[in-house]
């Protein structure tokens, strides 16, 4: 093996373990634990696969039938460890991370993402598509910025972004984010604005006209989908029908909150510990600004690099949530992922910040080298809270599953006592949602995790589809369904007159149904 192969070799190596162990720790527990809550209880790709292409997931299907209908979580956690690995790797290249703390910090930072908490938690049938999705971009990023400078580059980079919108749509701001964290980076590091644009020119602009036919290929993919399979697109806020339609929007105030959501959204960060969370994360991306500004100092940067870096950061936000612009502001924790971006470049830039503190020898006191250590630490304490937060939010999901387990067990008991009562021939009629029935309550311990997307459950089931997808997937329990909307008129009067479980003649006949109230009707 060349010199080339042994570092290639060895970086993999250290990606690789570092990645193991923040996955590991951070998301051990859910990959050997049931807990399907909410959507996850889709986990079989038919009961949800419509929707999914409604949506302009259609590469969800394609990738199944390599791993399989069933989201399995242990191996879902495997798949999604592979591809996370190869992602830290692929970013820690791009970004030529060079020491091993850094790339450390850098595995922890793509880990703990809350984006990733958040799908292991309510979406786990899902997490190992979207950090394949999370790799796809990577991957498209390190070909137009560290690849040839060849059409057939930027083509291939365009198909993986096709492939990853497949996937998930809002993981292609990881790719923006990325080219723009790697320009700025190459400008601090430049010789001076005009040899440094004429390198960075080709790469960036490559990068957008990647961007550019990646988007043009998934509409046509779209499309063609929609009509080979007859399904219409989505028309709820996170669907295609009316992306981009700004009709009645001020867009001046849209773009502005474009830029403003991931800020404010920094400033209400949730954790174990809010406070501490947000103060290790600010104070990590203060240390960035600190460490931009010395090494623009000592590397005596032109005005015009300075001012063009100082540009790039400013326009980072945008950067890491333009889809927040396409969907007229609705965005929720798990398009958030590119928000890595801004932490991920403070690593970066202040491991550039302390190679040239290195050489100064003024540098070499304790104080300072005290400092040099600040981020890590910051970081570090960033981390240790996103662990116990994940896996407190883990057993919350397990205990609501187990929770639900019980009631319905109880409610398929009272059920089957009914006289005349025949599994799978008597229509059965959930009514309401036992979030809201007499016999819900708010854990204690748990009462902050109702700010994250799908963590303010009380119960593994959410509605009326969900309890059928509870009955048919999980207890695998044959019965005829009878939906709220298709009840009699009599059945609707004996369902208002009914108390919510577990009271009695919360389960009762009406009109040759079988009704099951959990609350007030929804409507």
């Amino acid at each position: 093996m060349n010199k080339l192969e042994i570092h290639i070799s060895r970086r993999l190596r250290d990606a690789a373990l570092c990645t193991l162990f923040f996955m590991l720790i951070l998301h051990g527990y859910r990959y050997v634990s049931l807990g399907f809550s909410h959507d996850s209880l889709a986990f079989a790709w038919p009961d949800d696969l419509a929707w999914q292409l409604s949506l302009g997931r259609f590469m969800q299907p394609v990738y199944w039938a390599f791993r399989g209908s069933v989201g399995a979580p242990f191996l879902v956690g495997l798949l999604t460890c592979v591809y996370m690995t190869l992602s830290v790797y692929g970013t820690a290249s791009l970004l030529k991370v060079r020491s091993r703390l850094t790339l450390f910090l850098l595995a922890g930072l793509m880990c703990g993402s809350l984006a990733l908490i958040c799908a292991d938690a309510t979406y786990v049938y899902l997490t190992d598509i979207y950090a394949l999705a999370l790799l796809l971009n990577v991957s498209a990023a390190w070909l137009c910025l560290r690849g040839r400078k060849r059409l057939t580059t930027y083509v291939c980079a365009a198909v993986l972004l096709m492939a990853s919108a497949g996937l998930y749509q809002a993981y292609l701001q990881v790719f923006t984010a990325l080219v723009m964290v790697w320009a700025a980076i190459r400008l601090l590091e430049g010789d001076g604005l005009r040899d440094t644009l004429m390198r960075l020119y080709p790469r960036c602009g490559g990068s957008i006209a990647a961007l550019g036919m990646g988007m043009g290929l998934f509409f046509a993919v779209y499309h063609i989908v929609l009509a080979a399979t007859g399904i219409a697109p989505e028309v709820g806020q996170n669907g295609m029908a009316n992306l981009g339609d700004f009709e009645g929007v001020f867009v001046p105030k849209l773009l502005l909150n474009t830029w403003l959501y991931p800020i404010e959204h920094l400033f209400s960060m949730q954790g174990a510990n809010p406070f501490w969370a947000r103060a290790a994360l600010i104070f990590a991306l203060l240390y960035g600004v600190g460490a931009t500004a010395y090494v623009m100092r000592r590397s005596g940067l032109d005005r015009g690099s300075r001012m063009a870096a100082t540009l790039i950061l400013l326009l980072l936000p945008a950067g890491m949530n333009w889809i927040y612009l396409f969907s007229k502001g609705f965005i929720h924790d798990l398009m958030m992922y590119a928000y890595v971006a801004a932490p991920i470049y403070a690593v970066v830039v202040s491991e550039i910040a302390w190679d040239l503190a290195l050489a100064d020898v003024q540098f070499v006191s304790m104080r300072k080298r005290a400092l040099a250590y600040a981020l890590p630490l910051a970081v570090c304490l960033l981390l240790l809270d996103r662990t116990i937060y994940a896996n407190r939010l883990y057993l919350k999901k397990n205990l609501e599953y187990d929770a639900t387990q019980s009631v319905m067990t109880r409610v398929l008991d009272r059920v089957e006592q009914l006289d005349g009562y025949e599994p799978g021939e008597t229509p059965v009629c959930f009514i309401g949602n036992i979030s809201r029935s007499p016999i819900a309550m708010t854990r204690a311990g748990f009462e902050d995790y109702v700010y994250f997307t799908g963590a303010d459950k009380l119960f593994a089931v959410t509605d009326e589809n969900m309890i059928w997808m509870y009955l048919g997937d999980v207890m695998a329990y044959p019965m005829a369904r009878l939906n709220t909307a298709d009840l009699s008129e009599a059945q609707r009067e004996a369902a208002e007159n009914m108390d919510g479980f577990p009271k009695k003649g919360s389960v009762r006949w009406a009109d040759g149904a079988v009704l099951v109230k959990f609350s007030e009707m929804e409507e």
